[in-house]
């Protein structure tokens, strides 16, 4: 549950045309988000530095490389970027803070500080800490409020509002405490407001709406949305993903596995691919060939998954899921497995 699950991936992104920086500096966020988008990473991590390094009074830069590195964990299944990302993200939101204590008019402050705390949200939910993960939503959600009030023309606040509201109300049986309502109709609505409005959002938010979509049953509307992104962005990964999950719920597996390869090629040829990309690529294609009737390749796909020689990623809660999924898809395609 990638950037579905993202609390508020890019969610605090504002209008740059209207932002307290120089022109020189927003033009290099925004390259740095559509490189993001390209699946060049090290090219988006460059011009987040260049943002830092100007302007290294301002928590924009510091944010940006932050929400890369969260992306790239998602993207890649890369476990190795939580210190450099909590880093980013208490710098972030330390700079914030002193921006509010000079100005407590400043829109740009308060958008920063919710950003940070949005990503502290962000990280807890890939930890299945969902009550610490709707603590530091609701802070940046309050200081998101804020930075709108003071200024009412940051579209992409709408991309953090829609977030916001669809998963506390997804998530409401889990963290009663926060939420009576059922706000996912306005979530979703909110995200339809960034595509079409928001400035650094609009593809994100977009993203989000497919995993909603997948979320919510509703493959038709999650593949349209999908085939808009590979038209714009040919290589993401996120949408590679996506696409094989789709394939895969509207029972087209031969279609899956072409995008599983794709997915394959890629983490071939990148340094930053983390191990659980290959277990979860492999459980994928296991599923794949189990509904394909081959039971050969389905063996070999769970061996592969199973036996894979990182001890570290054993903890982590993911790799234990897909676990699981071993154990089912042995079960179900009638392919058993050595003890």
């Amino acid at each position: 549950m990638r950037r579905a699950a993202l609390l508020f991936l890019l969610s605090f992104g504002g209008a740059w045309s209207m932002s307290d920086l120089p022109q020189a500096m927003d033009d290099r966020l925004l390259e740095g988000v559509r490189l993001l988008h390209c699946d060049r990473y090290d090219d988006a991590f460059s011009n987040f530095a260049v943002v830092q390094k100007t302007m290294p009074a301002h928590p924009a830069g510091f944010f940006f490389y932050g929400a890369a590195l969260e992306w790239l964990a998602w993207d890649y299944r890369n476990l190795e970027q939580g210190p450099p990302f909590f880093a980013m993200m208490n710098k972030t939101i330390a700079l914030a803070k002193e921006m509010v204590v000079k100005d407590p008019k400043n829109a740009w402050a308060f958008f920063y500080l919710g950003a940070g705390y949005g990503f502290l949200g962000l990280a807890d939910i890939k930890y299945g800490n969902w009550l610490k993960a709707f603590y530091d939503g609701m802070t940046g959600y309050k200081h998101m409020l804020q930075a709108l009030k003071l200024n009412p023309n940051i579209w992409d606040v709408y991309y953090a509002l829609g977030q916001f509201h669809y998963w506390r109300s997804k998530k409401a049986a889990i963290v009663r405490v926060f939420t009576t309502q059922d706000e996912m109709k306005q979530g979703i609505e909110e995200l339809e407001v960034a595509t079409k409005k928001g400035y650094f959002t609009r593809w994100e938010a977009r993203n989000s709406l497919v995993d909603i979509w997948n979320m919510e049953g509703q493959p038709v509307k999650c593949e349209a949305l999908l085939k808009e992104s590979l038209a714009e962005f040919p290589v993401n990964l996120y949408t590679w993903w996506s696409y094989a999950k789709v394939h895969m719920a509207r029972k087209r597996y031969t279609e899956a596995l072409g995008a599983l390869d794709f997915l394959e090629g890629r983490f071939k040829s990148s340094h930053w691919t983390g191990d659980l990309a290959w277990v979860e690529c492999w459980v994928w294609k296991a599923d794949c060939w189990g509904h394909l009737g081959d039971k050969e390749k389905t063996k070999i796909f769970l061996e592969k998954a199973r036996r894979h020689p990182n001890a570290k990623i054993k903890s982590v809660p993911r790799y234990q899921e897909l676990m699981k999924d071993v154990k089912n898809i042995s079960g179900w395609a009638g392919v058993p497995l050595p003890e």
